[in-house]
């Protein structure tokens, strides 16, 4: 273990499990100047993956998530996210990881311009957003047109049934 993680106070574990556990969650780290990337298995968006056993048969979690909880000394509290200051969905530097909620997380993302779905211009029919909802979120006219007219439809449908029974 370097002595740069010796300096910020890693928590002593006690069985030869956890300890062969956290050696190998740090031989998957490369401890950088600022983020520590980590180097083992990656889904798809790019979070480290923890864990799996031989052929994916044990429990896995985000290495990023393992880290919070490695350097916290704790597990993390049911509905809490854990969020990345450095946007780099690799790193598992502690000094870069903080708890939050999915609002905290989804306004991250807004504020970094990291949320893809401000970025698309046409719905997924095709049409273009040509209109704001109230909430702030775009909004394509011609399918909301089309969706409150099936409702107004159905509606009408279900009363005239009502009606002639």
């Amino acid at each position: 273990m370097s002595t740069r993680l010796q300096k910020i106070g890693w928590r002593k574990m006690a069985s030869t499990k956890q300890k062969q556990a956290r050696e190998l969650f740090f031989s998957k780290i490369v401890v950088g100047p600022d983020c520590w990337l980590w180097l083992g298995l990656k889904s798809k968006d790019g979070y480290g993956i923890y864990g799996g056993g031989s052929h994916g048969r044990g429990r896995r979690t985000r290495a990023h998530r393992l880290a919070w909880e490695i350097f916290n000394g704790c597990a993390i509290p049911p509905g809490f996210l854990v969020l990345h200051s450095c946007d780099n969905p690799s790193c598992v530097n502690p000094q870069h990881l903080r708890l939050g909620n999915a609002l905290d997380n989804a306004q991250d993302s807004i504020t970094r311009g990291r949320n893809w779905h401000l970025k698309k211009e046409t719905c997924s029919y095709g049409h273009i957003y040509d209109g704001a909802a109230s909430r702030g979120e775009r909004l394509c006219v011609t399918c909301t047109r089309r969706t409150n007219l099936q409702a107004t439809h159905k509606y009408r449908a279900r009363k005239r049934m009502q009606c002639d029974s």
